[in-house]
């Protein structure tokens, strides 16, 4: 999620809490739902910025990756030239020797900078799915406030709340599109990776590389489905808000 899509949902909500405690919705600083409207408008900026940090944390997650992919794509060299040095060159065997060496402790450095930076991406989805469930928390409240002093409910505060029903569903089917695609890249990520352990124990080569990052994207795809249900569990929530909302 961009910069622009950020600051353009946020002003929405800032516009929905705005109207609600504007004088113009009968005064709603004395209103009875005032402290849950409040915390409603918090919680979406706590969103907003852990949603920011999550998008960082992947940006820097991804660098990890690719340099981790580059150091390997050059161990694997390294060990090919190795495979086919000739003995007539005990020099030039050792020099690449001592290569593959230093490739093998450039790849590890690489894989603990990756497994750094994916510790600290979980942990921001973690954070932002925690926002996440604290905005939906709030939305509740306020929802359900509303509904217990109809008297104060008046029009402009009625039709905020539908405003934040819809946003919030807007948002999920997004996020759910988001997800299902980083799904298919991960899962064909997966079966690159199955590939490449099958061919190394066809070979005969060392799998212990293979094995590992068939792990950890298997790790990655973990985590991933289990966002994308906690996702589509929120979103059915929402779904019934928009019911009720209608109903009403």
């Amino acid at each position: 999620m961009n910069t622009k899509t950020l600051l353009f949902k946020s002003y929405i909500w800032a516009l929905i809490a705005l109207l609600m405690l504007s004088p113009y919705s009968c005064t709603m600083m004395d209103h009875p739902c005032a402290a849950e409207a409040a915390a409603l408008a918090a919680a979406q900026t706590a969103v907003a910025n852990a949603e920011q940090a999550e998008t960082n944390a992947k940006r820097a997650r991804d660098i990890a990756n690719d340099a981790y992919n580059i150091a390997m794509g050059l161990e694997d060299l390294a060990i090919l030239a190795l495979s086919g040095c000739l003995a007539t060159t005990p020099l030039g065997c050792a020099l690449l020797a001592a290569a593959v060496v230093a490739a093998h402790f450039n790849t590890q450095n690489a894989k603990d900078a990756l497994d750094l930076q994916q510790s600290l991406y979980n942990q921001a989805i973690q954070a932002t799915n925690q926002a996440r469930s604290t905005r939906l928390a709030a939305s509740n409240a306020l929802a359900a406030c509303l509904a217990a002093h109809p008297n104060a409910a008046i029009s402009p505060q009625t039709q905020s709340i539908t405003a934040d029903v819809l946003l919030k569903k807007d948002f999920f089917e997004k996020e759910l599109v988001r997800i299902e695609t980083l799904q298919k890249n991960i899962s064909s990520n997966y079966k690159n990776t199955e590939d490449w352990l099958s061919i190394c124990k066809k070979n005969g080569q060392d799998i212990t590389t293979a094995s590992s990052a068939l792990e950890d994207v298997q790790s990655r795809m973990n985590a991933m489905n289990k966002q994308h249900d906690d996702i589509q569990r929120d979103y059915k929530v929402v779904l019934e808000q928009v019911k009720s909302s209608k109903d009403q």
